[in-house]
């Protein structure tokens, strides 16, 4: 039975959600799912590019080159047979930064090949999978449907295409945009996709599944076979992931509220009349005079903080903290940015005020 049209979810579920941390790594991160591993890795992977084994399960946390520089943790990183590196990670939200947040794992997986007076020539190419439960915003959205969701990018020179050696690839796999009905799925790459994407909507086995590669999928994903030191591991990454889904909930709203405070002080140092600022930034009449009567807000920097909480939990909320009340701050700019533009503002002052980039300001004035 598929539970994605009731109004109710079951308590328990019967299979894990793949588009979530822990279901994902219950099920790839695990050896004893190798197959399933490379099965996945070569539906996605480039033609020309083909998984014959799985020798090595990496860190996923890739240690930092200062004490300030930023840290990252990947839901699964392997080695093939021919020294491919893989970093794998699953995505529930979309957003602007995503490709050069792979970008950044993909290349401190490739710096991190060389020690000391080793040789380039030892260096192996780099794939960073994203498998995301959201639409990548391409500038050709027409191109992409459900046939057509995963995209891979490399170095490539930009007249010919000439790719002079294989280093970095990034590939997004849109398992969002698969909107293919069970009986729309002919063939395995296409269940698997449908798996990928609705399997914690299920209670029961679904006899269509029915080739071998699928019954092996069915059977990692049912949480019932885990065994009992594996669920209880499953359970509590689950519950660390909605706590900090939770944290990030409370912190995207405080960074929406700092940047609205700190846009208001922008455009009262600048010498905008109080009602500008009113209908700029969209706040009542108490909440501004509530913003001026304290003081102005401060960039708390809680990634050293997050350095010292070591690999725990709480440098796991810390880091959550700080991309919570990022994203809000961005939102929140590009939001007054377009009130300003609106407003018959120069994009130059748009971009001093709201403290985004001029070209962003020009594109977001062309739309």
């Amino acid at each position: 039975m598929n539970l994605k049209n009731y109004p109710f979810q079951p308590e328990t579920p019967v299979f894990v959600n793949l588009l979530t941390d822990a279901g994902f790594k219950a099920v790839y991160a695990d050896p004893a799912n190798k197959p399933l591993l490379i099965n996945l890795l070569n539906t996605v992977l480039p033609d020309d590019v083909g998984v014959s084994d799985i020798v090595e399960y990496r860190d996923r946390e890739q240690t930092p080159d200062t004490i300030y520089s930023k840290k990252t943790v990947l839901d699964l990183v392997c080695r093939d047979a021919d020294g491919n590196i893989i970093g794998v990670e699953v995505q529930k939200k979309v957003d602007s930064r995503l490709f050069s947040r792979c970008v950044y794992y993909a290349a401190g997986q490739y710096h991190s090949q060389l020690f000391v007076g080793g040789d380039y020539a030892a260096l192996h190419p780099v794939f960073e999978i994203a498998f995301l439960a959201q639409n990548y915003p391409h500038d050709s959205p027409e191109l992409w449907d459900a046939d057509h969701i995963v995209s891979h990018y490399t170095f490539a020179e930009k007249r010919t295409g000439e790719c002079p050696n294989s280093t970095i690839f990034i590939i997004l796999a849109e398992i969002g945009r698969f909107n293919k009905t069970e009986d729309e799925c002919l063939t395995t790459r296409d269940r698997l996709f449908y798996w990928f994407r609705h399997a914690n909507e299920f209670t029961e086995k679904p006899a269509w599944l029915d080739d071998p590669e699928s019954k092996a999928l069915l059977t990692a994903t049912e949480i019932a076979a885990f065994t009992p030191e594996k669920k209880e591991k499953y359970e509590q990454d689950m519950k660390n992931e909605h706590d900090l889904e939770y944290e990030k909930s409370i912190c995207y709203r405080e960074g929406r509220e700092d940047e609205q405070a700190q846009f208001a002080f922008n455009l009262q140092s600048m010498g905008m009349p109080f009602d500008f600022i009113l209908q700029a930034t969209k706040l009542t009449e108490d909440e501004l005079r509530k913003i001026f009567s304290g003081p102005a807000p401060v960039n708390n920097d809680v990634y050293e903080q997050a350095m010292k909480n070591g690999h725990d939990l709480e440098y796991e909320k810390s880091i959550c903290y700080q991309e919570g009340r990022e994203e809000g701050r961005r939102e929140n700019a590009l939001s007054n940015a377009k009130n300003l533009l609106a407003e018959g503002i120069s994009p130059e002052t748009v971009a001093r005020c709201v403290g985004i980039t001029l070209e962003e300001v020009k594109a977001l004035n062309e739309k």
